[in-house]
């Protein structure tokens, strides 16, 4: 019950990091530092709830 419950969890970030992934395409300056950012932050987070299951 939960390792669905990671799955499910890690699903939904890495959705999110592709859509972080994708405006970090079209963004310049600031913006595109800040998704950068996050967008190492939600691999950081994948990364450790990977090895938890």
């Amino acid at each position: 019950m939960d390792n669905i419950i990671i799955n499910n969890i890690i699903n939904h970030l890495e959705e999110r990091k592709q859509d972080l992934e994708n405006r970090q395409h079209f963004k310049r300056g600031l913006d595109d530092d800040l998704t950068l950012g996050r967008i190492m932050a939600l691999e950081e987070v994948l990364d450790y709830l990977k090895e938890l299951i």
